[in-house]
C-alpha cells in the first residue's frame, strides 16, 4: 500500500506538471496570436533582456565604435568573425595633407619576403587604424593602436614596426588564436559548462527513471516500500 501511494504521488505530481506545461503552451500560443502588431516591441524587450546579445548586435566592422571594456561574448563574436577588411580606397587627409596607405598593411622581411599585417584594420569614420588583436585583449593598453586609435601617419611606419615587435602584441596575438581554436573546436568556458550542465541534467533524469521504476515494480506486486521494527524486535520484512 504504501508503494501504490508513493507512486500515485509521483504520478499527480508529473501530470500537474504536464498540465502547467501545457498551460504555459496555451498561453504563449494565446500571446503571439493576439499581439502580432507589436512583434518588433517584444524582439526588443527580448533583446534588452539580454546584454550578451545587445552587446553583439551593437558592433559593427568599424572598430571605432567597438566598446573600451569588451566582455567574452564580444571578444567570442570579433575573434569568430575575423579582422574586418579595409575596403576603402580614397582615404581622408589630416590637416597637415597626410593619408594612411594600404601600403602599411604589408611588411617587408628581412629576406626580401614582403607578408600581410592581418591584425592592422582601419575605422573610415574617425580615419584611424587600430590593432585586431590589442583591441579586444589588451584591456590594460596605454598604446594608441588597442585603445582610441593612431592617427599620426608621418609616423605611421615606426609605430607598427615598434608595435608588431611589442611582448604585449605578441601575448594578445598568441590569445586571439587560442581562443580562436577553441571556438573551432567547441572547447570554450561557456561550452564546457553547458556540457557539464546537460550531464547533470541527464544523469538527475536517470536517478528520477529509476525511481519510478522501482515504485511502480512495488505496487506491481503490492510489496512494502519500507519495513517497520516493533517494541517486540518483530521485523517485517521490506525490499529497502
Amino acid at each position: 500500500m504504501a508503494a501504490a501511494f508513493i507512486l500515485l504521488k509521483i504520478k499527480l505530481f508529473l501530470s500537474g506538471c504536464n498540465a502547467q506545461q501545457n498551460t504555459s503552451e496555451l498561453c504563449v500560443n494565446i500571446s503571439v496570436n493576439t499581439h502580432k502588431d507589436n512583434e518588433d516591441i517584444s524582439e526588443s524587450k527580448e533583446e534588452n533582456s539580454n546584454p550578451a546579445l545587445c552587446d553583439i548586435l551593437k558592433i559593427k566592422d568599424d572598430p571605432a565604435t567597438w566598446p573600451n571594456k569588451i566582455n567574452q561574448n564580444v571578444r567570442d563574436y570579433l575573434v569568430n568573425k575575423g579582422p574586418p577588411k579595409i575596403t576603402v580606397e580614397n582615404f581622408q587627409q589630416n590637416e597637415k595633407g597626410l593619408l594612411f596607405s594600404k601600403f602599411h598593411c604589408k611588411r617587408k622581411l628581412k629576406n626580401g619576403e614582403v607578408i600581410e599585417r592581418p591584425w592592422l584594420i582601419y575605422s573610415e569614420s574617425f580615419d584611424k587604424v587600430y590593432c585586431y588583436y590589442c583591441k579586444p585583449f589588451d584591456t590594460n593598453s596605454d598604446s594608441a593602436l588597442a585603445t582610441s586609435g593612431f592617427d599620426s601617419w608621418s609616423n605611421i611606419h615606426t609605430r607598427l614596426e615598434d608595435h608588431e615587435k611589442s611582448k604585449k602584441h605578441l601575448q594578445c596575438t598568441l590569445n586571439c588564436y587560442e581562443l580562436q581554436q577553441r571556438l573551432s573546436t567547441g572547447l570554450t568556458v561557456d561550452t564546457l559548462n553547458e556540457k557539464l550542465i546537460r550531464q547533470e541534467t541527464k544523469r538527475w533524469n536517470q536517478v528520477f527513471e529509476r525511481l519510478v521504476a522501482s515504485v511502480q515494480f512495488l505496487a506491481e506486486r503490492n510489496l512494502a516500500f519500507v519495513g517497520l521494527k516493533n517494541k517486540l524486535e518483530i521485523h517485517i520484512m521490506a525490499i529497502f
